[in-house]
């Protein structure tokens, strides 16, 4: 059976971040006009093509990544340490510890539901695709926990925009949320404040939304850390968290490389948050409930990452829950860009900011590599 040939002991090198350039600056170009000219028409089937074969390849080749190593040394032992959630171990089992087919299984998995997600949103697919892809791809495929955020928007999706027959559309969708907790204990979090979109979205509502958020996230910090364990693995996980913060004390970081990497990463989620806050607050009465209440966990999301990383001074809760936006942002930039509810410079900036966050992080790597 095909199988990656790794050593399992690996790290990310050079040579892995100029293989992901390729495919990355290549799916940028087939797709250029798509962001160089507003309300261009979407007939370009070789950019269509480039980013199909780039998300799907990135997603499951995430080489730029030590997770990516790491992945490999769980499945090739075949021991169950009780790092990852019980279900993966289980898909190991069931492709006899092949890692191939598992990260198929699993990021292919993701992008599947993500496809279901954006359909269910009636989006432009490849709009949608090229901004998660352009902005995102890296932090996609690195961790597991994006197929529980899409799993979970999955189920969001039908309570924001429930079927024909709303009632069991709700079902429906809390049975999903609530099963996405398999695929990733963290996503409990975002289980525990999905209540709050039963609050109206307006801009007098918005400052007791965001308060609401940061008593939650409070409460949750103090319960958390009596529960470490649970939340964020298994028993044997809660050390290596611990030490782990050790490393992750600042928000900022400590060299200048350090910070520009920060602000970066950091700016490829708030800039589109403020450029969507800006438009989508004045626009209240224009835009439909389902783009409201995805804007509304967005925010809720935001602040209680926020919270958190100040509770606990360290960047680890802040970035695990900033980066369960990616789905929700990414459509939100999709529909507000079709609706030209944001302008058209707005879109390219937040486009262009993550684009340079994913280019300085490989190029990076590739300068450290050669010249130290």
């Amino acid at each position: 059976m095909i199988d990656f040939d790794l050593d399992i002991e690996g790290e990310v090198q050079w040579y892995h971040c100029v293989f992901f350039l390729v495919f990355y600056i290549s799916t940028f170009w087939a797709n250029r006009k798509l962001l160089t000219t507003p309300n261009s028409q979407k007939n370009n089937n070789i950019g269509k093509i480039f980013l199909f074969v780039s998300l799907i390849t990135l997603s499951i080749v995430a080489v730029t990544d030590n997770d990516f190593f790491h992945y490999a040394d769980m499945i090739y032992s075949e021991i169950d340490d009780g790092y990852m959630e019980p279900i993966y171990y289980w898909l190991s089992d069931f492709v006899n510890h092949n890692y191939l087919l598992w990260r198929i299984l699993v990021w292919g998995s993701a992008l599947f539901v993500v496809l279901l997600i954006f359909k269910r949103l009636e989006l432009d697919l490849q709009i949608v695709f090229l901004i998660l892809f352009l902005c995102y791809i890296n932090l996609f495929s690195y961790a597991r926990a994006s197929l529980a955020c899409a799993v979970y928007f999955l189920g969001f999706t039908y309570l924001i925009k429930p079927a024909k027959i709303k009632i069991l559309s709700y079902i429906w969708g809390i049975t999903i949320i609530l099963c996405s907790h398999f695929f990733h204990n963290s996503i409990f979090f975002l289980i525990a404040i999905t209540p709050l979109i039963i609050i109206p979205m307006n801009k007098f509502t918005i400052g007791p939304i965001i308060i609401i958020a940061i008593a939650l996230a409070s409460i949750a910090y103090q319960y958390f850390y009596s529960n470490i364990s649970y939340f964020i693995g298994a028993d044997n996980y809660a050390d290596r968290f611990l030490s782990y913060t050790e490393t992750h004390k600042s928000l900022m970081g400590d060299g200048i490389s350090d910070v520009l990497e920060i602000v970066l990463r950091y700016g490829s989620f708030m800039l589109p948050f403020l450029f969507l806050s800006r438009r989508i607050l004045i626009h209240t009465t224009k835009i439909d409930s389902a783009t409201l209440l995805m804007y509304k966990m967005v925010i809720i999301i935001i602040f209680f990452a926020i919270t958190l990383g100040l509770l606990t001074h360290t960047a680890y809760f802040f970035y695990r829950l900033l980066y369960m936006s990616i789905i929700p942002i990414s459509a939100l930039l999709a529909t507000t860009y079709s609706k030209s509810i944001i302008s058209h410079n707005e879109f390219k900036l937040c486009i262009y900011w993550g684009i340079a966050d994913i280019l300085y992080l490989n190029s990076y790597v590739i300068y450290v590599w050669l010249w130290y």
